[in-house]
């Protein structure tokens, strides 16, 4: 856990000083903007009588409530709209790891980063912001007009965004003086995790930073070279997405 911490730490602060993740805006990179905060409430019980509220995930949704995803051209967050045409009150909870696949080829698949519960009452139109990161480099953030989405809950996915999670609150732990700036890493940190866990290469990043960060090969060679032990640390700790 030690050389862990001691990696995270200089991926983090150089994050920080550099301030990369400020400059990253689509799926092929990270903005830090602050997101709306999502009421969250504590699920109900699986079963409930006819008349109380019935707790469901997303992907369960019965005939007479559904879903729309919807991209929004940035990495981390998608618009996400429930109808409830029924008279029955759902409370509704998308889990952390909940894999969202377009039917668009050539647009990146994502995973909810954090996990909401919300009450959708009788024919109510619900629309959130959900929380998310991307799981293709190479591939263009969704758009408003990629609306076409299938959710599946994955188990592989929940564990690795908790394991990287739990570094980053370890070394926020252990490292207190700078507690913030690797709170404000975080999803960054997460999202380069991500990418790492699901194969992407040198050339991938390379291609990223020369498109996204305006830097030149050489600068984006040097700067993946940089990161690349901490992020080799963090997925050789975490379970395999492979």
């Amino acid at each position: 856990m030690r050389s862990v911490l001691k990696s995270l730490s200089k991926l983090t602060l150089t994050i920080c000083l550099l301030g990369l993740p400020l400059a990253m805006t689509s799926c092929r990179g990270c903005s830090t903007q602050p997101q709306p905060e999502v009421q969250q409430s504590n699920p109900s019980p699986a079963t409930s009588p006819p008349d109380e509220p019935q707790s469901v995930a997303l992907e369960d949704l019965e005939s007479g409530a559904d879903y729309q995803l919807s991209g929004t051209g940035d990495s981390q967050t998608m618009k996400l709209q429930v109808t409830n045409r029924t008279n029955r009150t759902w409370l509704m909870h998308v889990e952390e790891g909940t894999k969202l696949e377009p039917s668009e080829a050539g647009v990146q698949s994502m995973v909810a980063t954090r996990e909401i519960h919300v009450t959708v009452h009788p024919h109510e139109e619900p629309q959130l912001d959900l929380e998310v990161a991307c799981l293709d480099i190479s591939k263009a953030p969704p758009a408003s007009s990629n609306n076409s989405w299938s959710v599946n809950a994955s188990l592989s996915l929940r564990k690795f965004i908790a394991c990287v999670n739990g570094v980053v609150d370890d070394l926020k732990t252990q490292d207190s003086d700078h507690a913030s700036q690797y709170e404000q890493a975080r999803r960054y940190v997460l999202q380069a995790s991500l990418w790492k866990a699901r194969g992407a290469s040198k050339q991938d990043w390379i291609n990223f930073y020369t498109e996204y960060q305006r830097m030149s090969e050489d600068e984006a060679r040097q700067e993946i070279e940089a990161l690349e032990p901490a992020l080799n640390e963090i997925t050789n700790k975490c379970p395999s997405l492979q």
